[in-house]
């Protein structure tokens, strides 16, 4: 109805155009004069009343009721004049008024309802037209948007079709995969028809040793969107590859989580870079200590001794250059003895014979005998009772501890050191603390090379690995390993062979 109040000056007969107005109005008359001259002929035998309504419907419906009641009323005129023209015989002189007034409240009944009608039907035509107009606009733009979605899906399948990285989508409820994208069939080596089957498919491929962190990582870091895993996977070939996978929420306009979008990507090739980096940066080290050792160390032997003479020679002849020979002879001594002791540091390895624990034990008393610093070394005993970790496990904590005590004492200048190896909830925590300044800002891991490396020595185990203050201000190097990592069939008697794990 408030449609109609809206519409109803649209449709008023006042605002029909003057000619059309009167044109029409004079056909009626003419009209309602022809019923007359009917009536006229007719006689009183036929009753041509309902004749009068055509013109009269004629003109309501044309121009409005402003017309109609202007016919209605020349209507029930002209039948009255008729009516008394042709000298009926009435009971009473009354009736022909009675019956000319009665057809006028019929003619002005009918002009009414049927202006109305004509109105209702104008405005429901007004109506169907203006829902037609915007139906096709709704039809344009949905039109245009399924063109866009059609072009933004073209572009996304494009885009996943041709690069190497894995794209996948599942609901929430992580029961169903709505989308992968082709490259998996390349990395993981088995059927995307497969994974849409069983969407668990995926994970039967990751290594034995990652499988429980990647699970839990999977249940509890998806729907948060913190989930960001590197792990291994088996494929059917028996080649192992190395995956960097990230998850991410989707939410609807209600907030909603309603699905989980991520990206896999295939770092093989960096792991590979990164252990080779790994293995050279051992090699260089060894190669630095010997030409630190042989070369270096020997050039500076020779230099102290052609020093000394120099210097026993100024003294024989009482020069007062003597005393200053003397102290470049302690100089050039000084500057020996630190190279031979940064060579012995840089050689130093970990015998995979010895516990973990012994081996940082005999790195701390290294340190101290070389460096003249406090280091002090600390395992829990359910550590230290262990006989052994697989040589490549040992080997790579050995390592991070033997880089970021160096680090400390050449870049920190730390006359400290705290080496700990202990249990933290469900990990294996190797801690070193110094008493130095910190030699890497701790927002920002991993820029120097041996940081990196050493991130790269954690990661191969599923650990992490940071730089940050310690208690005191102290710099510390912290590296957390999952136990679930570190299998225990690993720990293994002294003397017996193991297999290293693949990494």
């Amino acid at each position: 109805m408030e449609i109609i109040r809206h519409r109803r000056h649209e449709l008023d007969p006042h605002r029909e155009t003057s000619a059309h107005w009167h044109a029409v109005t004079a056909a009626g008359t003419i009209g309602v004069g022809l019923v007359g001259l009917f009536d006229l002929y007719t006689g009183n035998e036929i009753s041509v009343s309902i004749l009068y309504e055509l013109p009269i419907a004629a003109a309501v419906w044309s121009v409005g009721k402003w017309s109609g009641l202007w016919l209605s009323i020349l209507a029930a005129m002209l039948w009255l004049k008729l009516d008394l023209q042709e000298a009926k015989s009435y009971s009473h002189w009354v009736i022909p008024y009675w019956n000319a007034s009665v057809r006028l409240g019929f003619f002005l009944l009918s002009t009414v309802l049927l202006s109305h009608i004509r109105f209702l039907v104008r405005n429901l035509e007004s109506i169907i037209r203006a829902r037609t107009d915007d139906l096709r606009s709704e039809v344009a733009q949905r039109q245009q948007a399924e063109s866009i979605a059609r072009d933004s899906a073209e572009r996304f399948r494009q885009l996943a079709e041709n690069i190497r990285d894995v794209f996948w989508m599942k609901d929430s409820a992580k029961d169903e995969i709505l989308y992968v994208s082709p490259s998996y069939e390349a990395v993981w080596g088995e059927s995307r028809a497969r994974l849409h089957q069983c969407p668990q498919s995926w994970f039967d491929s990751v290594h034995p040793d990652d499988k429980a962190r990647v699970q839990e990582a999977a249940l509890s870091q998806q729907i948060p969107g913190l989930y960001d895993e590197e792990y291994r996977i088996l494929r059917p070939d028996g080649s192992l590859r190395w995956i960097h996978d990230r998850a991410f929420p989707v939410r609807n306009q209600s907030g909603k989580i309603y699905r989980i979008v991520g990206v896999a990507e295939d770092i093989t090739r960096r792991k590979n870079l990164e252990r080779e980096v790994a293995r050279i940066s051992v090699q260089e080290q060894q190669r630095i200590a010997h030409e630190l050792h042989d070369h270096i160390g020997a050039y500076l032997a020779g230099l102290a001794f052609r020093a000394q003479c120099l210097a026993e020679s100024l003294s024989v002849r009482k020069r007062p250059e003597a005393d200053d020979a003397h102290q470049l002879v302690t100089f050039v001594n000084t500057a020996a003895h630190q190279v031979r002791n940064l060579s012995h540091l840089l050689a130093m390895d970990w015998g995979p014979e010895d516990s973990l624990s012994d081996g940082l034990s005999r790195l701390g008393e290294e340190l101290e005998m070389l460096f003249g610093i406090t280091c002090t070394v600390k395992s829990e005993p359910s550590l230290a009772s262990l006989p052994r970790l697989a040589s490549d496990q040992g080997r790579q904590l050995y390592r991070i501890a033997q880089e970021a005590a160096r680090n400390a004492i050449q870049h920190g200048k730390a006359r400290t050191v705290g080496i700990s190896l202990r249990h933290q909830g469900k990990m294996l925590e190797l801690l070193i603390e110094n008493d130095g300044a910190l030699w890497e800002p701790a927002s920002e891991p991993g820029r120097s090379l041996g940081l990196r490396i050493m991130n790269y020595r954690a990661g191969t185990l599923g650990g992490t690995l940071s730089l940050q203050p310690g208690q005191d201000g102290k710099a510390t190097v912290r590296c957390q390993v999952p136990f679930q990592n570190i299998r225990e069939a690993l720990f293994l008697p002294a003397g017996q062979e193991t297999q290293s794990i693949p990494s």
